[in-house]
């Protein structure tokens, strides 16, 4: 395993991937809220050719938000076929996460307690519920 380096890379040297079938229209008003809030404590997975591996929706907050550079790490050690692979791994894992939901609304209800406005999360008032 090699030695994780952020790297700043200038918004306008990356590349989106082509095939990247993500679809992140939804998520990036959140994301773009996520970094504006809490800074950009998730770097984009980039390749060698810096084509985006992991963090397309990232990529595009960055846009929104008007960034000109962002964090971001170099699959180095990868082949293409595992980065392609990685890709959709990256995606596909999320799918299989669920809330524990007593947990969840003990977070939230806490949340609400110190006046963070939930909307931001994408979570409504009525989830409480």
């Amino acid at each position: 395993m090699s030695d994780i380096k952020i790297e700043k890379i200038e918004l306008k040297d990356l590349n989106v991937y082509e095939n990247n079938p993500g679809v992140n229209d939804k998520a990036i008003k959140y994301v773009a809220g996520s970094i504006k809030k809490f800074g950009f404590l998730v770097p984009i997975v980039i390749d060698k050719d810096n084509v985006i591996v992991c963090g397309h929706t990232r990529y595009l907050a960055s846009q929104e938000l008007n960034l000109k550079t962002v964090p971001c790490i170099r699959a180095e050690n990868l082949t293409d076929t595992q980065i392609k692979a990685f890709r959709i791994a990256d995606n596909k894992i999320h799918e299989k996460s669920s809330w524990n939901n007593d947990l969840l609304k003990e977070e939230l209800t806490q949340l609400q307690g110190f006046g963070f406005d939930l909307e931001e999360l994408d979570f409504l008032d009525f989830e409480l519920d």
